[in-house]
């Protein structure tokens, strides 16, 4: 034997059954919980294999992933009804303070985060985003009484947009796709941000974000969001965030980036110390990103929906928006 042949150790796993039982339990568990997180047709795949490998029947191991998945949608319908109490609570006293005089909002701000021990810039954002959708709230959104033809509505929408700018057929089924997304929103599992991005001005970027503000549901154009409003706003408000200018608004508030990524999957949560408990904020709405070029971190661009525009031709007429509703919000 060689001398470097004396340096090599060699590592044998151990056979199953001479792993103790505690171990063997904790391996299974967290194979019950991958699969449980898993899409049914993909975690179906794997039953076979999983119940071989722990030496366990495939009927046992489906009832203990069925079982896991129960448990956690009851965990997260539970955290979900707390998080509904807690913003109902918090939007009656934001409302309450909305009724005061002008001249009082800032006095009762300062008493309520106090209240509530949180940080005033934070809470002023929110009674400002607050306040503009009560400004701008128009009749409460209804379900149609009749069922609607999708292919219908999806043309109705791309002729809206297309009325007020010039836009490739690709951008224009995107774009009214994900307005009708926008209203599914609260059963998705993902939140793909929606980017209107062009090389150059004049693009039709803001006029698109202003008719989507039309088609979506609770639409709010933020304006120098702060890291704490925007994950309390989306949090208790649920808005649809209309975000224009990104590209100068992200450059300067860094922490805003950190807060969008995380709002990409259901069940995120941001947590922050409130009067001494912990409470977890969750970022996840819909969300619109206006801006010139594209300096997003790779992360962001990957959970983004891209639509690239440019400029109309001389020749190519549309109708002026006036960033108003009309009757059936048409072009006539």
């Amino acid at each position: 034997m060689s001398r470097e042949d004396t340096n090599v150790v060699t590592f044998r796993a151990k056979p199953e059954e001479e792993v103790p039982p505690e171990e063997r339990a904790r391996r299974l568990r967290v194979e019950v919980e991958r699969l449980a997180g898993l899409p049914l047709v993909e975690w179906m795949l794997y039953l076979e294999d999983t119940a071989k490998k722990h030496n366990i029947s495939q009927i046992k191991l489906k009832a203990m992933v069925n079982a896991t998945i129960k448990r956690v949608e009851k965990e997260r319908a539970a955290s979900d009804s707390e998080i509904r109490q807690d913003r109902a609570e918090r939007e009656e006293a934001l409302e309450a303070l909305r009724c005061l005089p002008r001249g009082e909002h800032e006095d009762g701000l300062t008493t309520l985060a106090r209240r509530l021990g949180e940080d005033i810039a934070g809470l002023r954002d929110e009674f400002t985003l607050h306040a503009g959708l009560k400004a701008e709230a128009g009749p409460a959104s209804e379900a149609w009484p009749e069922p609607v033809d999708t292919r219908e509505l999806l043309d109705d929408i791309i002729k809206q947009v297309r009325c007020y700018a010039v836009v490739s057929d690709n951008i224009a089924i995107t774009v009214a796709l994900w307005a009708m997304f926008a209203w599914t929103h609260e059963v998705a599992i993902h939140s793909p941000l929606l980017v209107l991005t062009s090389a150059e001005e004049n693009t039709g970027k803001t006029t698109i974000s202003g008719v989507l503000k039309f088609l979506v549901p609770r639409p709010h154009s933020a304006v120098e969001l702060t890291g704490p409003g925007l994950f309390r706003m989306a949090n208790f408000l649920r808005p649809t965030l209309i975000i224009d200018e990104a590209d100068q608004l992200l450059q300067r508030k860094c922490d805003l980036m950190h807060i969008i990524n995380a709002g990409w999957t259901r069940g995120m949560r941001i947590p922050r110390i409130v009067r001494g408990e912990l409470h977890m904020f969750d970022p996840f709405c819909p969300k619109i990103i206006s801006m010139k070029g594209l300096d997003l971190p790779d992360t962001t661009a990957s959970r983004a929906i891209v639509c690239k525009l440019v400029p109309k031709l001389e020749s190519e007429k549309v109708a002026f928006f006036r960033q108003t509703d009309t009757e059936e919000f048409s072009c006539a």
